[in-house]
């Protein structure tokens, strides 16, 4: 059995939080409308994309570039939709991205969070290059005005959202959609927060273990 001292406890605990990978504390998932509000209060800063900037068929590649993201998926692209006033779609501003199979978006810089409205059902996936991070599959709800969103202290460079049900290929199968998009850089909660909530835990235990 080994046996450390109190001080070599603490020493080599706070050594392997400081040398840990980003993923000390993972990654918090927010799911539907009525709890978006936790995604946006958990991150401080954040840039939109309402899709509202070009006219409905146009295709989306680059046009987003100089916010640092770039569009890529299926062989068809990704192009943005008017829903016609159909608020079960885009209920935001009834304009949003359809893409035939797949949304895929690349960001210049490591993201910390990430968050959507959507209709339908969807999967995600986050990457940090090849690697994946993290990922989201579709919960049972309704068609209209849903909401996914991710934050943490795990970075990622790309987000792809998937067909929900690529084993049953159809038409209301094949395609995804996006109404508004947010994404961050601010980590939340920091992994300094995380190192807090560790020590007070550690301290509670060796406060009850005294007595």
């Amino acid at each position: 059995m080994i046996s450390m001292t109190t001080n070599t406890w603490w020493a080599s605990a706070l050594g392997a939080i400081v040398s840990a990978e980003p993923a000390l504390c993972g990654i918090t998932v927010v799911t539907g409308a009525q709890s978006a509000n936790q995604w946006f209060s958990g991150v401080s800063a954040y840039t939109s994309i309402a899709f509202t900037e070009f006219p409905a068929s146009t295709l989306i590649t680059e046009q987003y570039a100089s916010l640092g993201v770039h569009f890529g998926g299926g062989p068809q692209g990704n192009e943005i939709m008017f829903s016609g006033g159909d608020s079960s779609f885009f209920p935001q501003d009834n304009l949003g991205l359809l893409g035939a199979s797949t949304v895929e978006m690349v960001f210049d810089t490591p993201m910390r969070a990430w968050g959507a409205y959507y209709p339908g059902l969807l999967r995600a996936r986050l990457y940090t290059g090849t690697q994946l991070v993290h990922s989201w599959d579709p919960e049972v709800g309704g068609w209209v005005n849903n909401f996914i969103g991710f934050f943490g202290d795990i970075s990622f460079d790309r987000v792809v959202l998937l067909q929900p049900f690529s084993e049953y290929p159809g038409p209301d199968n094949t395609r995804v959609a996006m109404d508004n998009m947010y994404f961050s850089t601010v980590p939340a909660p920091s992994a300094a927060t995380c190192l807090m909530v560790f020590l007070a835990m550690h301290g509670r235990r060796r406060k009850a273990n005294s007595r």
